[in-house]
């Protein structure tokens, strides 16, 4: 019977470790691509830097802010600026008064390299066209977002096993492409993690009482 009672509250002790993980929900492979903003900071777990280009406008056809830098390749217009964005492109702007954005030019497709100061493994802004738009995510990372001409959409991702510093933004077609409230860091351990470590030491533990039980 203390045998039997041992056995439970290690049992116990490692589902208490498991709880966190079944119960957030949250995703344990990698990567992850998330559009629902909320989601993505649940899953980041806090933490993250942020930016939302409210600083002194900054025009060029490379600008840096803080960790963050943009630069495009490619188009005949090369330039970015994080002034308040003219009337037909104005919803690029999410958070405060400015956003980055700049213009890909009918005839030209060019290729903007967002690139982060150290790797990181979680990535999320808001990105506008001011044309339907199928833009194509690449540098270390692979991915696509099909966006409707402006109207805010979300692209976040968090790769916990290969961190990334270099993001390329392609948009064919030569439309306006805007990008605000960029968050951006290294996630906390997925609860997963701490569930196994539950479970491991839960198991040390009930093998020592057994080997102490049997030698008494």
């Amino acid at each position: 019977m203390k045998w039997k009672n041992l056995a439970q509250a290690a049992l116990a002790t490692a589902a208490f470790f498991a709880l966190p993980c079944l119960w957030s929900g949250r995703a344990v492979a990698a990567p992850v691509i998330y559009t629902d903003r909320a989601a993505f900071n649940l899953a980041a777990g806090g933490g993250l830097s942020f930016e939302s280009f409210e600083s002194n406008p900054i025009s060029g056809a490379t600008v840096t802010y803080g960790n963050l830098s943009f630069k495009e390749t490619f188009g005949t217009v090369d330039h970015f600026t994080n002034t308040a964005l003219v009337n037909f492109f104005s919803a690029a702007t999410t958070d405060g008064q400015n956003s980055i954005w700049y213009d890909d030019n009918d005839n030209s497709v060019s290729t903007l390299t967002f690139g982060l100061a150290s790797p990181v493994t979680a990535l999320g802004f808001d990105i506008t066209a001011s044309e339907n738009n199928t833009v194509a995510i690449g540098g270390d990372l692979n991915s696509s977002i099909n966006l409707t001409a402006n109207t805010p959409s979300f692209f976040g991702i968090i790769d916990t096993t290969t961190p990334f510093s270099n993001v390329t933004i392609t948009a064919g077609g030569g439309p306006n492409v805007g990008f605000d409230a960029v968050a951006y860091g290294r996630a906390i351990p997925e609860p997963s993690t701490l569930a196994l470590l539950g479970l491991g030491l839960s198991g040390a533990a009930l093998f020592a009482l057994r080997k102490k039980i049997r030698g008494a």
